[in-house]
């Protein structure tokens, strides 16, 4: 257990390479501050596998601003059992690559229901994930069953220099059943991306109660089937980038045309957003069990795109089936 330290770094703070499986390892109320650029900066960096990881009650900050040519965590776990990362503020000012929670699968290890809840993460980063489970089409079912819950996320879709995001405040990969529900994402040009390889149909959790501001892509599905995507709210207002999609689902473009999304059900959301599409599916995926129920939109925007047709009223699309 590491418990009430300060690290003040500029490569890595805490690093444990040892595996031990059936053990457990503790950070909590500790405070880590990145100071400077190098290759491969992390707050805490556990490598070493099977451990069950518990990361609560921390403050991650990073005051440098300098560009950086590398990606960087403030926390990156890989290999270990069914880990909780919860009640932490993380904090960078680094308009480039910034990753703040890392979860990285490992052969012959399987992590199960990580937890990351309650997690307060502000980023000014334009590319790589705020949190990120897994790599897609790598170890897959790996993260069955995690949960994704009550964390808060303010993105930078905009960053100071002008610079317009790709950032992904939420990349799950690699499970099902996992349970996304009453997040809060601001500013982030992708909100939340549901992206599996080989994974069976989800039976029980999806993507609920979220809360999605100005996210240019607000919820992504890729090459998933049977994810319930119910009761979330996703306004986008802002002027540039101008256009937004509220709902998606496709196939997984790591395998394009083999992993589909299939009888994803999108019922009883909120969508308004200034310009785009309220909720499209590609041709497979609509001609494939996924539906639309429900959803309140704005009249001015095309409220579902199925394939190549578009439906600018909840009322075309119905009397078309």
């Amino acid at each position: 257990v590491i418990d009430r330290c300060y690290f003040d770094y500029s490569k890595v703070g805490v690093y444990q390479a040892t595996n031990a499986t059936g053990k457990t390892f503790t950070v909590k109320n500790c405070a880590f501050k990145m100071t400077s650029v190098a290759t491969a900066q992390i707050g805490v960096l556990v490598t070493g596998t099977g451990f069950t990881t518990t990361i609560r009650d921390n403050k991650f900050n990073s005051v440098s601003a300098t560009l950086l040519t590398t990606s960087n965590s403030f926390v990156y776990l890989q290999g270990q059992v069914a880990p909780i990362i919860d009640n932490n503020l993380f904090v960078d000012i680094t308009p480039t690559q910034f990753t703040h929670i890392n979860l990285v699968s490992a052969s012959g290890f399987t992590t199960g229901a990580a937890q990351i809840t309650r997690n307060v993460c502000i980023t000014e980063a334009v590319a790589q994930y705020t949190i990120s489970l897994g790599a897609e089409n790598l170890h897959p079912n790996n993260f069955n069953g995690a949960i994704i819950k009550y964390n808060k996320i303010v993105g930078s879709l905009l960053n100071r220099s002008g610079t317009v995001s790709s950032c992904h405040a939420m990349l799950l990969n690699c499970g099902v059943n996992m349970e996304i529900a009453f997040n809060n994402v601001s500013y982030s040009n992708m909100g939340i991306v549901v992206k599996a390889g080989a994974e069976a149909p989800y039976v029980s959790g999806g993507v609920w109660s979220n809360q999605m501001y100005n996210c240019q892509f607000g919820i992504w599905v890729r090459g998933i089937s049977g994810l319930n995507v119910f009761n979330n709210t996703i306004v986008y207002d802002v002027v540039s980038p101008a256009v937004s999609i509220g709902i998606k689902a496709d196939e997984n473009s790591a395998a394009a045309g083999t992993q589909n999304s299939s009888n994803v059900i999108s019922k009883n959301n909120i969508v308004y957003i200034n310009a785009g599409v309220g909720i499209e599916y590609d041709a497979y995926a609509a001609a494939n069990g996924c539906v639309a129920e429900w959803t309140r939109f704005k009249p001015s925007t095309t409220f579902l795109k199925a394939g190549a047709t578009t439906y600018n009223s909840i009322a075309t699309a119905q009397g078309a089936g």
